[in-house]
């Protein structure tokens, strides 16, 4: 989900890896007769690791291999700018919880490729190593909401980053910042499925938090206040098209751009 649209929704770079390629206007609204666009192409992927596998010596290899995989086909097919995974282990858990460092990842200590990870959520990007000055970076370190208030038996937990995109154009630089959040939706253990409901209010509650960073971006008493915001809400909150499109109903009112699902 995210604002204001995307002209690219695909699954077919690496197994269930979705691809978000957002046209970024850079002139303010009135459109202007000379408008610049920056393109950043996101991708997301639940790769589905439970705790039990960052603990085991035999399982953690092939988990390491598979995330390797992972990132290989994003860097090499995706042209990604940045890749987003949730799932990376057990609710609040993740990497960090069984004394490991998403650097010992090989993938991860090539070139100048930069990475996150809070709890089971990681992110990496920077793919470009001759990337230099211009290019993706992250204005903010990873944030962690929680969304308890809006679903007390599932505890969900939104990781929230801001970057930036900058690209030369002609003689000019262009750049435009990035309002991230990453969420999964889970089942927890034993219990039923969330509702259609409950997951639509959840989204709700990840949407409202990221408008607010959003707010705080254009509020920063900095040069980047002026610089164009985006927002984009990636991980599995399992739900439909048609689910998603009702969950952000009640936002569409008070907010400049529509949000799309997809």
């Amino acid at each position: 989900m995210h604002g204001p649209r995307n002209d690219v929704a695909s699954n077919d770079v690496a197994s269930q890896l979705v691809v978000h390629g957002m046209p970024v206007p850079t002139t303010p609204k009135p459109a202007k007769t000379c408008s610049r666009v920056v393109k950043i192409r996101l991708g997301t992927f639940n790769v589905g690791i439970m705790q039990a596998m960052l603990r085991s010596d035999k399982s953690l290899r092939g988990v390491i291999r598979n995330l390797n995989r992972i990132i290989e086909k994003c860097v090499l097919y995706g042209e990604l700018d940045a890749m987003s995974m949730c799932e990376v282990g057990g609710h609040r858990e993740g990497m960090s919880a069984a004394g490991i460092s998403a650097g010992d990842l090989l993938k991860l200590r090539q070139g100048r490729i930069d990475y996150a990870a809070s709890q089971n959520y990681l992110s990496c990007w920077n793919f470009n190593a001759d990337a230099g000055q211009l290019g993706f970076h992250q204005l903010r370190p990873p944030k962690m909401i929680s969304l308890y208030a809006w679903s007390i038996r599932c505890d969900p937990q939104l990781n929230v980053q801001v970057f930036s995109q900058s690209e030369l154009q002609g003689t000019l630089t262009v750049t435009a910042k990035l309002v991230q959040g990453n969420l999964h939706i889970r089942t927890p253990h034993g219990s039923p499925s969330p509702s259609s409901t409950m997951r639509k209010r959840i989204v709700e509650g990840a949407l409202t938090n990221l408008m607010a960073a959003e707010e705080l971006e254009k509020d920063r008493q900095h040069d980047d206040s002026l610089q164009p915001v985006v927002c984009v809400l990636l991980g599995d909150p399992n739900l439909s098209k048609a689910e998603g499109v009702e969950a952000v109903q009640h936002l569409q009112p008070v907010v400049d751009a529509n949000w799309d699902h997809s």
